[in-house]
Order: C-alpha cells, then structure tokens, then sequence
C-alpha cells in the first residue's frame, strides 16, 4: 500500500491527538494508527533567519508593485538594491510566500463556446460531381508566406 503523504496541517493535527501518557496503547501503535511517522512526533520547526526575513519582506514590497515579476526578474530587483542571492533561492522563497507572476497563459487547446463552433453543413454522402463542393484551410505555418 502506497504511503499518503501529510502536508504540514494535517500533521500537526494529527500529532495533538498522540497521548504519550496513555495506559495501553505505544506512542509507536497511535502513530501507526493515524498513519503519522514517528519521527515528525518529535520534529521542532526551525525558525526562519532574520535574513531571510529582510529578503522576503524585500520580495513581497517589490511583488506589490510588479506582480508580474518571477524569479528572474526578481533577482535583478534584489540586485539593484545590493542584496546578492540566486535564482533557485527566490524561487523557493517566492513559493513558500505563495508568490507566483501574473502573466496572460496560452490558452491554445481550449474550445470556443458552443454557439461559436460551426457544424459541417455539407452532406458527403450527397456530393456526386467534381466541383460541388469546396474547401479550405486557414492553417497559418510561420515562414511559409512569401518573402
């Protein structure tokens, strides 16, 4: 049976219900039990660096004013106010923030509405003569037109 993974809520929810001083069941068998691993029983947070901190406020000031910025153009911000840290690093930082760049995504693959799809209205079956019916396509190849 594959192991689910706990995101950190649910863990730490499930880690108030472990009664250490209970009379007949382990700590081992209750963290069997709901399925927490033993180990993240006793794991203490880190605290997060005061410099890093300083850097997070710095990407959140320069989020609100360019929300379309990500990492990469975070870095030369961050650059330009002398603080030298790379790109996976903001990356992290921006993810763990929940920062993610506004930006317009292709939407190549997604159909129109109903009303603007448009049945074929020839009947193959009744097409008898060369010239009864036409057809063309509005594919556009770049670096096909002419030169």
């Amino acid at each position: 049976m594959a192991e689910k993974s706990l995101n950190c809520s649910d863990a730490r929810e499930l880690r108030k219900l472990v009664d250490h001083d209970h009379p007949e069941l382990t700590v081992s068998r209750q963290c069997e039990l709901l399925g927490l691993p033993r180990s993240s029983l006793y794991y203490q947070p880190v605290p997060v660096r005061e410099s890093t901190l300083r850097i997070m406020a710095r990407i959140d000031a320069f989020y609100l004013e360019d929300p379309t910025a990500g990492s990469r153009r975070m870095v030369q911000y961050l650059a330009r106010d002398s603080i030298p840290i790379s790109r996976d690093r903001i990356r992290n930082l921006m993810r763990r923030m929940g920062l993610r760049a506004i930006y317009q995504k292709p939407r190549t693959t997604v159909p129109g509405e109903p009303s603007e799809r448009f049945p074929c209205l020839v009947d193959v079956r009744a097409v008898t003569a060369p010239d009864q019916v036409w057809a063309t396509d509005i594919t556009y190849i770049p670096g096909s037109g002419p030169r």
